[in-house]
């Protein structure tokens, strides 16, 4: 067996969707890993050093970051024989938002990383990180452990619902929410400020479409895959032209091709069009029955660990 020392989020202040010791712990489900240590990390609290500089375990698994403090320094890291490193939201690029994170992920991990070791990420707009050997593309979110196994598809309102802060400063998004609130004979229902997942979850189960609103990831991935987890339309709203940026094409190629099937792609400049086309219920209708009948597997949790062990055990 595999032992690994897992580094991530503290359940207790940090709840799904964020990666957190309950997702890690799924781990300890495979038949070939063994977890040695989940050490939690957390803006208050730091990990345990004493017990990370003398952990024996094979792996070292840290979980997002890319935005956020590893909890440790690089050069603890070196021992293991593998790193790993799983982004759940897309690496960062220059444009948007958390860049100094973005920064140290780049200068620090570079020249500790080797071939061998993995970064898993959704989406990546690094083209200078995308480069690196160790990159592999991984459409994981580990939603599965909260939400039903297959969609839900009965019993869902003719509705629309968004949830986000309104932070004018992201381009776009203040427009987003003044043509939302235009929305006429079509119910809609919009939490704003930093809305409580757990709350807007249930929403957007009982809903049948859920409007993401622009964001500097261009594609939010965690809400995206939660509303095909709870068998809602995913439609994503960004700047005018961002379908045609041939890096955004490149990154989000797997979610572009499904365009008009169980997903729909558009700008604000296409807003009023785009709402007129979701209000053919018939049409809303068919683009559900695909998401219910689509295998939800590579978004999971068990495929990340099937996927590293398929990698690990021909390397280490």
């Amino acid at each position: 067996m595999i032992s690994v020392d897992v580094v991530c989020w503290d359940s207790n202040l940090y709840v799904p969707p964020i990666w957190n010791d309950i997702q890690a712990q799924s781990l300890n489900n495979h038949p070939e890993f063994r977890i040695n240590n989940i050490f939690t990390t957390a803006p208050s609290h730091g990990l345990n050093q004493t017990l990370f500089r003398e952990s024996q375990a094979d792996i070292l698994i840290s979980i997002c970051p890319d935005q956020h403090p590893f909890g440790f320094s690089v050069q603890d890291i070196q021992k293991y024989k593998k790193i790993v490193f799983i982004e759940v939201e897309p690496i960062y690029n220059t444009n948007a938002m958390s860049l100094a994170a973005h920064n140290r992920f780049i200068s620090e991990c570079k020249g500790v990383i080797r071939e061998d070791d993995v970064i898993y990420y959704c989406s990546n707009l690094d083209r200078d990180l995308s480069q690196m050997p160790c990159v592999k593309k991984s459409w994981h979110s580990g939603l599965n452990l909260f939400f039903p196994e297959k969609p839900a598809r009965e019993n869902k309102k003719m509705q629309i619902i968004t949830d986000a802060s309104v932070i004018n400063a992201w381009n776009g998004r203040k427009y987003f929410f003044d043509k939302f609130n235009s929305i006429e004979n079509l119910t809609k229902i919009m939490h704003v400020e930093s809305p409580d997942w757990g709350s807007t979850s249930q929403l957007i189960s009982e809903s049948k479409i859920y409007l993401i609103p622009p964001h500097p990831l261009i594609i939010h991935w965690l809400r995206f895959s939660r509303a095909l987890h709870l068998g809602a339309l995913p439609v994503v709203v960004n700047y005018d032209g961002w379908l045609e940026d041939k890096n955004i094409q490149n990154a989000y190629e797997d979610i572009i091709n499904e365009n008009g099937k169980t997903c729909l792609l558009t700008n604000l400049g296409e807003f009023d069009k785009t709402i007129e086309l979701l209000r053919d219920e018939d049409y809303v209708d068919s683009l559900l029955d695909n998401i219910y009948n689509k295998d939800l597997y590579e978004y999971s949790i068990e495929s990340v660990w099937n996927n590293l062990y398929k990698h690990l055990k021909s390397c280490i």
